[in-house]
């Protein structure tokens, strides 16, 4: 019976771990594989409510690049993104270019995530994941992950971690946007 609890113990600490080491200021730049979605193929198709509770569809933005970040409220490297995803939804070259912003929350309900968003004055089109899904669909692993897809629906690059300014950003739209 020791033995047992102990192996819980330590399967769910080792858990624990992976899932908090997920939410990191580090970075990684996927090359050809990230979390499992290969770059250079198509993004995975999906719907989400957006917080008006519409449904929002990825493939309607078929013809357009997308930024697509997964994050969390209480993820402290997601919190110090969050500005440059702000930053970059409200640009207007990019917005010309008619870049889509897509955040995805994940598993968070929509008065914590609308509580956020309106302390900080963010207006960014946010799609909740409360079930994970998508996350599952996309295999996150560690937040923030951002998809940069481009007008065909192809994923062009991932970047696991969290930028530190807007020009990184940028660096990576560049993959997209032409």
């Amino acid at each position: 019976m020791v033995k047992k609890l102990l192996l819980v113990v330590l399967v769910s600490a080792l858990s624990a771990g992976l899932l908090l080491t997920g939410c990191s200021a580090g970075n990684a730049s996927a090359q050809s594989v990230a979390g499992g979605i290969a770059v250079d193929n198509p993004a995975p198709n999906f719907g989400l409510q957006d917080m008006d509770g519409q449904s929002v569809f990825l493939n309607q933005f078929r013809g357009r690049p997308v930024l697509l970040n997964f994050w969390t409220t209480w993820c402290p490297s997601c919190k110090a993104e969050m500005p440059l995803i702000q930053s970059i939804s409200a640009d207007k070259n990019l917005a010309a270019q008619r870049l889509a912003v897509l955040t995805v929350d994940l598993g968070e309900d929509l008065n914590t995530v609308a509580s956020f968003k309106k302390s900080n004055n963010y207006s960014f089109t946010t799609l909740l994941d409360t079930q994970q899904i998508v996350a599952n669909l996309y295999n996150v692993y560690g937040i923030p992950t951002t998809y940069f897809i481009d007008k065909n629906g192809i994923i062009r690059n991932v970047r696991i971690g969290a930028f530190a300014s807007d020009s990184q950003i940028k660096t990576y739209l560049s993959k997209i946007i032409p």
